[in-house]
């Protein structure tokens, strides 16, 4: 009869609830109860300064010689967990770069966000002190560049300083990047209802595409650079999009 339920129809909505009840039991609304664990974190990652100044080192720019190598970086992370094996994450973060040499400064600052799905192979269990995850990763960043320069002149026993660039900055190459990374996180302080104080460490490595072209048209109004641009070609895509990342970062798991 219309209006009641037949006993197959019965026996789809019993699968269903049973369906649901499961996919409830291992994800955040059900969870958050059952494992005892939090499930938000916002962490500060003050890696990327020291990972910059690492990576110009390595790709042979030193200190030394008349030019000296600065840098400054921080992210800024989010993670969501969603089961008791896979979160969800979303990164910002901020680097710049700067080379200076003879009164030429060249400041490179980079700008990123990324989308980060984490695996937790151990499971995140209520009262761990440290869990190992593997994080991938893909994201966009945008490179300005900020080019100044100086000479002197001599003007009789007077030792004058002119600009020769003066404050020019440029919107260089987008890369679009692809990574995974490991590592480790720690619970520092449990504060019990409120939450954790936690860190994490973790290194891995990234691919990125871009630069290359837009790098020389931009170069273009000053002349053959062929050589400026291939370093910011590779300060690009090695250092700030790509190449090795380390993360060092501190924060709070609620």
């Amino acid at each position: 009869m219309p209006g009641k339920f037949t006993n197959k129809s019965r026996q789809i909505i019993k699968a269903a609830i049973a369906a649901l009840f499961l996919l409830l039991q291992d994800s955040h609304c059900y969870g958050q109860i059952k494992w005892g664990i939090s499930t938000q974190t916002v962490m500060l990652d003050i890696a990327p300064a020291a990972a910059t100044i690492i990576g110009a080192m390595a790709i042979g720019i030193p200190e030394g010689n008349g030019l000296a190598v600065k840098g400054i970086g921080f992210g800024l992370n989010y993670e969501y967990v969603i089961s008791r094996t896979i979160s969800l994450g979303l990164r910002g973060a901020y680097t710049m770069v700067g080379l200076e040499s003879r009164g030429f400064t060249l400041d490179i600052h980079s700008a990123c966000i990324e989308s980060h799905v984490r695996w937790y192979p151990w499971r995140l269990m209520p009262g761990q002190q440290w869990v190992f995850f593997v994080d991938g990763f893909t994201g966009y960043s945008n490179i300005i560049l900020d080019l100044s320069s100086e000479f002197t002149e001599m003007i009789g026993y007077r030792e004058l300083i002119k600009p020769y660039i003066e404050d020019i900055k440029l919107s260089f190459s987008h890369y679009f990047k692809s990574g995974v990374k490991a590592g480790f996180k720690f619970v520092l302080w449990d504060s019990g209802q409120y939450g954790n104080l936690v860190a994490e460490a973790a290194l891995g490595y990234a691919l990125a595409l871009g630069g290359g072209a837009e790098t020389e048209d931009h170069l273009a109004p000053f002349g053959s650079n062929s050589s400026l641009s291939g370093l910011i070609d590779i300060i690009g895509s090695v250092i700030f999009a790509g190449g090795p990342r380390l993360s060092l970062s501190i924060g709070w798991m609620f």
